[in-house]
């Protein structure tokens, strides 16, 4: 794998993987979606792990009864990274008030917590512990969660692209229809502009 990140880098997924995700979980999304930025929010994937991982280690510290992490469930552990996630990158999430303010437009191909929960677990709940103080047992549950999470935000962004290409040929298609109602275009002329534009449209998008 050629991630260009030192912590997939290091990563033995054979030995992380478990075995309910060996042949669903594909790791090369990791290629294509290492750093970069979707919906307002610019991830790369290295930072998002250490994210997601320092999520788990506090949360084992505020479980503990001392100030070190200890073991913690491999349910809760999920549990904290997808709501983790969640909050790190909210517009994937379809939060509202959040897409308000992106001022682009955007499907409604939003990222679920319960979706992400349940393409992990396969129906099979039953997990390990997970030792928070070390970071191979806690690369187990994030590393796999990280990649089911970009497939899904893999598919959202062909999905926004399109969904912007649809309402950019809509806008065009009623500036047009204003035109030719103003300016008693023919039919033809109509269509011929319509298709002009979206031709336009399309090269643009191809750049």
């Amino acid at each position: 794998m050629n991630a260009h990140s030192p912590t997939l880098d290091r990563t033995d997924f054979e030995a992380i993987t478990p075995e309910r995700l060996v042949g669903i979980v594909d790791y090369d999304i990791f290629d294509q979606l290492v750093d970069f930025e979707h919906r307002g929010c610019r991830c790369k994937v290295d930072r998002l792990l250490s994210y997601l991982g320092a999520a788990i280690e506090n949360r084992a510290i505020v479980n503990g009864e001392t100030s070190e992490p200890g073991s913690m469930s491999e349910l809760e552990a999920v549990n904290v990274a997808t709501a983790a996630l969640s909050g790190r990158f909210p517009t994937w999430f379809g939060d509202p008030d959040e897409l308000a303010d992106l001022n682009m437009a955007t499907s409604d191909r939003h990222l679920s917590e319960a979706d992400i929960r349940e393409d992990y677990w396969q129906d099979e709940f039953v997990g390990t512990e997970i030792d928070t103080t070390d970071w191979t047992s806690i690369k187990q549950v994030i590393v796999p969660l990280t990649a089911i999470a970009l497939e899904g935000v893999d598919a959202q962004k062909v999905a926004d692209e399109q969904f912007g290409t649809d309402s950019a040929q809509e806008a065009i298609r009623r500036t047009v229809m204003k035109e030719a109602f103003q300016h008693s275009l023919s039919d033809e002329d109509i269509d011929e502009a319509v298709q002009d534009a979206k031709r336009t449209l399309q090269n643009q998008h191809g750049r």
